[in-house]
């Protein structure tokens, strides 16, 4: 979680983790680490617009475990992608169903263009694949402009998919592009 957060700062392009163990191999996941990726899964739903649902995350065996209904397959499968790009291996024992009613169907908050801007980088700051992207993000009456070049066209599409989902987005133009 360190390291997403030193990135944050300007001019920092590149953390590297040197810590090793007693006996110089690299460190096993921590608790800690455990718990920051749980912390980084649940940040990342909490502010997703399209998993509105009841997804508990929760350690088991180890490592993340999603637990709970989503409405349609598409939401299972995102939620599982969201939660494995950050930490990896997940168990999930997601079902498509109703999920859980809470109420009447609440309005998504209305999001700042900073704060809509803030969203949308630390949300790519916490995906490994998407982590280390230098892109440009923009936001007027929550209209997001995503600007710079990617490796290859599955890191677009996951940063614009990451972007898409942000809540409090209302359109997303994006003019990433491909490295040559």
């Amino acid at each position: 979680m360190a390291d997403i957060l030193a990135r944050q700062i300007e001019g920092i392009r590149h953390v590297k983790d040197e810590t090793r163990d007693k006996t110089g191999a690299a460190p096993v996941a921590t608790p800690q680490e455990h718990e920051a990726a749980l912390v980084a899964i649940q940040f990342l739903f909490a502010t997703d617009q399209t998993l509105r649902s009841g997804v508990q995350v929760s350690v088991g065996e180890g490592r993340p475990a999603l637990d709970g209904a989503v409405s349609s397959a598409a939401q299972k499968t995102w939620a599982e992608q969201l939660a494995a790009a950050v930490a990896g291996e997940i168990d999930s024992k997601l079902t498509v169903g109703v999920p859980a009613a809470s109420g009447t169907a609440a309005q998504p908050p209305q999001v700042d263009d900073e704060s809509l801007q803030a969203l949308i980088l630390f949300r790519l700051r916490l995906v490994r694949e998407t982590e280390h992207l230098h892109v440009k993000v923009k936001a007027h009456r929550g209209i997001v402009t995503l600007q710079g070049k990617v490796r290859t066209e599955a890191l677009r599409q996951r940063a614009e998919n990451l972007a898409r989902s942000t809540l409090g987005l209302r359109e997303l133009r994006s003019t990433l592009s491909i490295a040559a």
